[in-house]
């Protein structure tokens, strides 16, 4: 983009003034007419170069009168609120409505307490579009104050952030879940028992865990390769989560390894639920044109309230019955006893 034409009209004013009345006149209103010409273009530059800077970086400008609650902005502000660049603004009642109610209540509190405080802000939140999607917005508000030192007025930047917010919520899930079944991972699992038992401190709910081991991995591998496999882990990840659906939650902790909890009254149903999953486990799974053999081997614990316990010690319990399980009478469920 050329560079912005200069407002500058180097006249000299002796020359003017030597020249006759009508002429003089002229001359004075032809150098008016340039400037405005200039003027206006410099303007109209600066303004496309804002314009540019918006659309690329996906960021509007807006104003709020804080006393009316009505805000203007650029074309850049009213398309990132779904709304059309001609929009010339938008009253406080019609912003509300297009936030995502789940974030509702916390933004209106924050911009309540800037307005108290009048203090400038930051602010993550989602909007609701007219077509039903949902985008990310990042709003950034300076808060301007009248002689009173009230709030009256606030200047801001609104950004498009939604791509960023999709990232790292595929960034938080990858870290949590298990990449080929998509069930939580070992370190989220392990989470859940750990904040299971911090609830149980103020509720005094039961806890219970079940580990689960495939016994026909390995032979499904070594014959028909790792994609048999790796049909008999994903088969067992969607049996097991359909099992504990509204009553638990099922995990990969590795390998050929699962898991269970259950917290409160589905805790005390802990046999029953783990002879339920190794029963919809040993059906077969279709691989290829094959049927594979599919069964496991499991082991549980139940907390005990009242008696000595950590996350730790209820898995390891699981453990020693899973063991003793697979020992004994493989593709069976062992319950350690009470602690």
């Amino acid at each position: 983009m050329p560079p912005a034409p200069s407002t500058r009209v180097q006249i000299d004013p002796d020359l003017i003034a030597h020249l006759p009345a009508d002429l003089g006149d002229l001359v004075r209103q032809e150098i008016d007419r340039q400037v405005a010409l200039r003027v206006t273009a410099a303007v109209a530059h600066d303004r496309r170069l804002l314009e540019l800077a918006q659309e690329g970086g996906r960021i509007g400008v807006f104003e709020i009168d804080m006393r009316s609650g009505r805000s203007t902005g650029s074309a850049m502000w009213a398309r990132l609120l779904g709304q059309p660049d001609s929009t010339a603004c938008v009253d406080r009642q019609m912003w509300i409505e297009m936030v995502h109610p789940d974030d509702r209540e916390r933004l209106l509190n924050a911009v309540a307490k800037a307005v108290a405080l009048g203090c400038d802000t930051a602010l993550d939140y989602r909007i609701m579009l007219p077509d039903g999607g949902i985008r990310w917005l990042h709003s950034r508000n300076l808060i301007e104050k009248d002689e009173q030192g009230r709030s009256h007025r606030a200047y801001g930047t609104l950004q498009d952030i939604t791509d960023r917010k999709l990232l790292e919520a595929q960034i938080l899930h990858n870290a949590n879940h298990d990449s080929l079944t998509g069930l939580p991972n070992r370190r989220r699992f392990m989470e859940e028992v750990g904040q299971a038992f911090a609830e149980r401190e103020r509720t005094g709910q039961q806890i219970a865990v079940a580990l689960f081991d495939l016994d026909d991995l390995k032979p499904a591998n070594d014959r028909y390769g790792h994609e048999a496999g790796d049909a008999l882990l994903t088969a067992t990840a969607c049996r097991l989560d359909r099992v504990v659906a509204t009553s638990g939650m099922a995990a990969r902790l590795g390998g050929d390894e699962f898991a269970l909890l259950l917290k409160g009254p589905s805790a005390l149903r802990l046999r029953t639920i783990a002879e339920q999953s190794l029963q919809v486990i040993h059906r077969p799974v279709t691989f290829s044109d094959r049927l594979l053999r599919s069964s496991a081997s499991a082991g549980g614990a139940v907390d005990v309230i009242g008696h000595d316990s950590s996350p730790e010690l209820l898995l390891r319990r699981a453990d020693m019955a899973l063991y003793a399980a697979k020992r004994h009478a493989r593709g069976t469920y062992r319950e350690a006893p009470p602690a």
